[in-house]
Parts: structure tokens; C-alpha cells; sequence
């Protein structure tokens, strides 16, 4: 009859138990209603030698798509793109329409000799103000 897991120095039955438990959440809804959350975990395990181990991470679920990386110092920057909907922590607000995208939703422009990022949308219209109106025919 097992009776849980034993301390080598102490015979006495171990206070600890394997597994994993979240201690902390902190949750980002976004605009549209996807949601995702920060999570403190904290994982106990017994190694090999019956030593027993206690480790504190911090995981985001789901994963974002960019796979920018979320911790408790710039969770408050999460952002939605107003593009592909993704959050995203490395936003970018287009100096034109000043929506927040993500970065694969913006474009290099080259404007007085310098490169600016624009989102997509006024990106095209910057490049091409002729065909804007067919942008939209086509893409909404």
C-alpha cells in the first residue's frame, strides 16, 4: 500500500504533492472577445533521486500568433491588430489612421527620404492613390 510520497531525511509523509497548480491569472480581452491570459505556475516534481523540486513559471494561454514573448512588466501593452485581429504585445499605431496593428500587418513606405511603417490599408492608398478605391473593392 503506497502511502504518497516520502521525504528521505524525515520518514514521515511528505507535504508535498506532484503536479501543477496556477496560482495567479491576470486576463487581456480583447476588443473582438478573444481572450488570453498570464498564468503563474507553480510545478512540483520528484526527481530520480527522490528529491523533491519546486519550480515557479509564468505561461500565456493561448500563445500569441507573432510569438512575442508576455511577462507581468509589459502585459499591459497587449494590443489587438485592427487588421488580423491577432494580440499581440509589439503593436504598432500607423501614424496616419493611428490604429494599432501588429507587425506583420505593417508596410515600409518611403516618405521625405525616410522609411516609415504604415499599416497595410494606408500604405496602399500612400503608394497607390489612384487604385485606393479598387483596395477596397476588393479587400473591404
Amino acid at each position: 500500500m503506497a502511502t504518497g510520497p516520502q521525504n528521505i531525511f524525515n520518514q514521515q509523509q511528505s507535504p508535498l504533492t506532484p503536479g501543477r497548480v496556477i496560482t495567479k491569472v491576470k486576463r487581456y480581452v480583447s476588443p473582438s472577445g478573444q481572450v488570453v491570459e498570464l498564468r503563474w505556475v507553480t510545478i512540483t516534481i520528484q526527481d530520480n533521486q527522490g528529491i523533491w523540486r519546486t519550480e515557479e513559471t509564468m505561461e500565456v494561454v493561448p500563445p500569441l500568433r507573432d510569438g512575442s514573448v508576455v511577462n507581468e512588466a509589459n502585459y499591459d501593452k497587449l494590443q489587438e491588430c485592427v487588421i488580423c485581429l491577432a494580440v499581440t504585445v509589439q503593436a504598432y499605431q500607423c501614424p496616419k489612421c493611428r490604429q494599432w496593428v501588429c507587425m506583420v500587418c505593417t508596410a515600409e513606405v518611403i516618405v521625405q527620404s525616410k522609411v516609415v511603417l504604415f499599416c497595410e490599408n494606408c500604405a496602399w492608398k500612400i503608394k497607390y492613390p489612384r487604385l485606393s478605391g479598387l483596395h477596397k473593392l476588393i479587400w473591404g
